[in-house]
């Protein structure tokens, strides 16, 4: 059995002196695992989590490991490799598709939201664009922030508070007998192409992260990526 499709490294092990056990997320096939062979010393080593590339994949059966060959066309960790706040992003989208995204589960939409994620790496605003993946990932995973309306009301305006239980936003008169109870909307989530305070975007990423773990890594008995804890202290520290 073998296929060809369009594939992001999100993780790899290495195996013996001259394999790497790769894990990709697929455009078409979902995650998938394989081995590949380390590469040249002319190439060096393109085996770099975010690596973008073709992947062809062999095995007897579909269920055995398989072997894999990728034509890379992008190593985005090598672009950003003097700059620690953009590879800790590449770290944390990818631990986060691998221990979230189940095998041979396609999620097309999320392999096109973390191809986005990372042509964005390159503008000035790399935390807003990450957030927005994080929120699209709950989307597609089921789970998806509801922002528009207000829960109790079904009011539009005044949307000051928003649910921890159910990840709906609830207007202000609603909501503030509760207050202590929810979580202040954050703006970027009323207005996600505007200018915010790192302070701000630190507060959605505590959010995406609660609602990330009571909704996903919780009920798997999982753990949050590192990468992803060393985001958030590495952003506390710009602020």
């Amino acid at each position: 059995m073998n296929w060809e499709d369009e594939s992001l490294i999100i993780h790899t092990k290495p195996y013996k002196d001259s394999h790497t056990i790769l894990t990709l997320l697929t455009k078409s096939n979902g995650k998938r695992i394989g081995l590949a062979r380390t590469s040249n010393k002319k190439t060096g080593n393109p085996f770099q989590v975010g690596t973008i590339g073709q992947a062809h994949w062999r095995a007897r059966l579909a269920d055995h490991l398989g072997t894999i060959n990728i034509d890379v066309t992008d190593v985005p960790f090598a672009k950003h490799m003097g700059d620690p706040l953009r590879l800790l992003i590449i770290q944390s989208m990818c631990g986060l598709l691998h221990e979230l995204i189940l095998e041979h589960d396609p999620h097309p939409q999320t392999f096109a939201d973390a191809l986005t994620l990372l042509q964005h790496l390159h503008g000035s605003n790399p935390l807003q664009s990450y957030i927005k993946f994080e929120m699209n990932m709950l989307k597609e995973l089921g789970f998806a922030l509801t922002l528009t309306h207000c829960a109790a009301t079904g009011s539009r305006e005044q949307l000051t508070y928003l649910s921890p239980k159910s990840g709906q936003a609830v207007c202000n008169s609603a909501g503030t007998p509760f207050a202590d109870k929810l979580f202040r909307m954050p703006q970027f989530f009323k207005e996600p192409n505007s200018d915010t305070p790192t302070e701000d975007l630190i507060f959605c990423l505590n959010i995406t992260g609660y609602f990330l773990e009571k909704c996903l890594f919780l009920p798997a008995h999982k753990k949050f990526p590192l990468a992803r804890d060393l985001l958030i202290k590495k952003i506390g520290s710009l602020s």
